[in-house]
């Protein structure tokens, strides 16, 4: 799934796809990473961003700064319940 949304976004919004966030946390600074879903792009764009943004897919690339130790699950956004 996460390569088909880069597909699409790189399709409808060209570079960059995946962008990085600054996560201040207790004077500790994480970076984590998201799908690009806001700014210049097509109008397809702006529709495919307000999607991905709905439903969390924006923030999946953060599950990788989570494996890697870099970021929690709260910090990138991402709930598992509720």
């Amino acid at each position: 799934m996460i390569v088909l949304v880069y597909l699409v976004l790189l399709r409808f919004a060209g570079e960059p796809v995946i962008i990085r966030d600054s996560i201040v946390d207790s004077g500790n600074t994480r970076q984590s990473l998201r799908f690009r879903s806001t700014g210049q792009g097509t109008s397809g764009f702006r529709e495919i961003g307000r999607f991905l943004r709905q439903y969390g897919i924006d923030e999946l690339p953060g599950l990788w700064s989570v494996i890697r130790g870099n970021a929690r699950l709260k910090d990138v956004g991402i709930q598992l319940f509720g």
